[in-house]
C-alpha cells in the first residue's frame, strides 16, 4: 500500500473497511512501539493506539493533503501520548528534567558493573528516555528509533529543521550521561 496514495486516503476519508483495515495493519506497530517508548507502558500504549485508530476511523478530516499520512499518524500518536502525559503524576510534582536525570544517574551508578542482558539494557534505556522532556522523547524516537529523517520529524512536529538537530543533540547528550558505564557511546 501506498499510504500517501490520493486514492488511498480518498478511500479511507470516505469510511471505506478494506482502506481502514490497511492502515491498521501498516501503522500498528508503528503506532504502538513509538507509544510505548513515549510513555513506557505497555497498556497505555495499547490505550493509545485503540484510541488513534478509533478516531481515525472515517475521521480523517484533519487530515491535510498537503502533508504525508504518515506524518499525519506520528503527529496525533504524539499529541495522545502528550494528552496522557498531562495526568501523570510526576508532571504535577513538577520534577525537573535535571533533577530526574541526576536521580537516574545516581541509579546506574550503584549498580554492580556487570554485563547487561538484552531486556535489562532494553530497560535501563526506556527508564532513560523516560527523563527527557517530551519534545526531545519525540524526536529521539522518531529519528533514533523510527528512523524518520530530519525533514519529516520537523513537519510531523510542525517545527524547524534546526530545531529538530537541536533537540535531538540536547536528548542524545542527556542520554549518554544517563547510560554511562552502561553502553560504549
Amino acid at each position: 500500500m501506498a499510504a500517501d496514495n490520493p486514492r488511498f486516503i480518498r478511500h479511507l476519508s470516505a469510511g471505506r473497511k478494506s482502506a481502514f483495515n490497511e492502515l491498521v495493519y501498516v501503522f500498528k506497530d508503528r503506532v504502538f512501539n513509538t507509544a510505548y517508548r513515549f510513555l513506557g507502558d505497555w497498556q497505555e500504549a495499547n490505550s493509545v493506539a485503540r484510541e488513534l485508530f478509533l478516531s481515525a476511523n472515517g475521521n480523517t478530516k484533519s487530515f491535510k493533503d498537503e502533508s504525508r499520512l504518515s506524518a499525519w499518524i506520528y503527529r496525533k500518536t504524539l499529541n495522545i501520548c502528550k494528552d496522557k502525559l498531562k495526568g501523570r503524576e510526576s508532571l504535577k510534582n513538577g520534577a525537573g528534567f535535571e533533577g530526574a536525570r541526576g536521580a537516574q544517574n545516581s541509579r546506574f551508578r550503584d549498580m554492580p558493573h556487570r554485563l547487561f542482558g538484552k531486556k535489562e539494557l532494553e530497560l535501563s534505556v526506556q527508564a532513560a528516555l523516560m527523563v527527557l522532556p517530551a519534545e526531545c522523547r519525540e524526536i529521539v524516537l522518531l529519528r533514533d528509533i523510527e528512523g524518520l529523517s530530519y525533514g519529516q520529524i520537523a513537519e510531523i512536529l510542525g517545527v524547524e529543521g534546526g530545531a529538530v538537530k537541536s533537540k535531538l543533540s540536547e536528548a542524545r547528550f542527556a542520554l549518554k550521561g544517563s547510560l554511562a558505564g552502561l553502553i560504549d557511546a
